[in-house]
């Protein structure tokens, strides 16, 4: 059994609390655990490879329409402005809730996913998420909107979210980081791509028929792909130690470096979701922009994602690459970044299409990062369970970040509405 002392010594050595490096090929387990004998005891030839591949293609596309639809909120909020006319306070509840849902039903998947699998859960999922965004099209007041769109469809998006991160998880091992990092680079696509969709169909037909389309798009992908996600082991294996587990938990959540990390990321985001909330009614609102520049604007910010995530997803698979030094130095540079948004010049297309490309650069590293310092740390301990864990827990913080940010942009909002 794997003990207290041993967790943190597995976050000490990895958070590289005495050097800009680590030895990523270092075992620091103390003893065998039962779940390191069932995760192992399986033919390693299924592992890092074969089937794995294509459950990275499944768990890309998932994540390019999870997140197609969660950061597209600023698109949609421009959208909900036009037609109910209510304030901006208000109206940015809807795409703030949505990312609260989506993130604060990692809790609900987690205990799902332990119980029926990733596969059953994914499905679902797809199923929820395509509802809520199909019943948005029937709303005539906005706080039907706060129930299916940001509550039925963020739901649905967390559920789906969860277990494709997981999955990869159980599939790979020493090539866990490139293999996430391929998959969560679907993110970056999936931000390319639903903006300047979405906009594009608005001004082809009605707004509520965009929302039954982009809800049949989301419904089929997630769920098309959801069924390829054949779970790795029989049902009958997947019983771990309970007191293994607590044991694991306890380890992690006494190291201070790990939390320092959730901290971090909460103030991050803090921040962060105001920008996406309100990026398109800020560049609509400039005298030479129009709601097409407000879609190009975050169809930039997903492409330099997606490059992004895939480099980082490489880079942090070097041995004796912190990625923490990388997550800490990127998250510097997105502050800075969006702290420089108000400088921005309201005379040039090129000014915007140059900084964003910047600032999107950097937004892409600090949340890439996170995902892949989290997964190596399961890597450490050999626990596939670990992973539903620590995804949870880390991803908590931004639900509980998303919705302090909803106060946050009540407050500003509120005398400009």
């Amino acid at each position: 059994m794997i003990r207290r002392e041993s967790a943190k010594k597995i976050l000490k050595n990895y958070f590289c609390s005495d050097s800009l490096f680590c030895d990523k090929k270092r075992v620091v387990c103390d003893g065998e655990s039962m779940e390191e004998e069932q995760y192992f005891s399986q033919d390693i030839g299924r592992l890092d490879g074969g089937y794995g591949w294509f459950i990275v293609l499944a768990s890309f596309m998932v994540h390019i329409t999870v997140y197609g639809v969660s950061w597209s909120v600023g698109v949609f909020n421009v959208i909900f402005l036009e037609e109910f006319g209510s304030s901006k306070a208000a109206t940015a509840w809807a795409g703030s809730l949505l990312n609260a849902f989506m993130f604060g039903s990692g809790l609900l998947s987690s205990f799902l996913v332990k119980r029926f699998g990733c596969r059953w859960i994914v499905l679902l999922g797809g199923a929820m998420s395509g509802t809520g965004l199909a019943l948005t099209a029937l709303a005539r007041h906005l706080y039907v909107v706060y129930l299916t769109f940001s509550a039925v469809t963020g739901i649905g998006l967390g559920l789906a979210y969860i277990p494709s991160v997981v999955i990869v998880s159980q599939y790979f091992v020493w090539k866990r980081t490139i293999a996430l990092g391929l998959a969560v680079s679907g993110v970056g696509l999936g931000g390319f791509i639903y903006p300047a969709l979405i906009w594009w169909l608005v001004d082809v037909c009605s707004w509520r028929m965009v929302m039954v389309i982009i809800g049949g798009v989301v419904s089929t992908t997630v769920i098309l792909f959801g069924s390829a996600m054949r779970p790795l082991q029989p049902k009958s294996q997947r019983n771990v130690d309970i007191r293994t587990e607590v044991s694991l938990w306890c380890g992690f959540m006494r190291s201070h470096s790990f939390v320092v990390l959730c901290v971090n990321n909460l103030v991050y985001c803090l921040g962060l979701m105001v920008v996406y909330v309100h990026l398109g009614a800020y560049v609509k609102s400039s005298q030479r922009f129009s709601c097409s520049h407000s879609a190009h604007v975050f169809s930039i910010i997903g492409i330099s994602n997606l490059f992004g995530r895939v480099f980082h997803g490489v880079l942090c698979h070097f041995p004796r690459m912190c990625t923490v030094l990388v997550y800490s130095s990127s998250s510097v540079l997105s502050g800075l970044a969006t702290l420089a948004i108000p400088l921005c010049s309201d005379f040039t297309v090129r000014a915007w299409v140059l900084f964003f490309l910047m600032s999107s650069s950097v937004w892409l590293e600090s949340s890439s990062c996170p995902q892949v310092t989290v997964s190596s740390c399961c890597l450490r301990v050999r626990a596939p369970s670990l992973a539903d864990h620590l995804q949870v827990f880390y991803l908590t913080t931004h639900w509980s970040t998303t919705t302090v940010s909803t106060w946050q942009e009540v407050y500003w909002c509120a005398p400009a509405s």
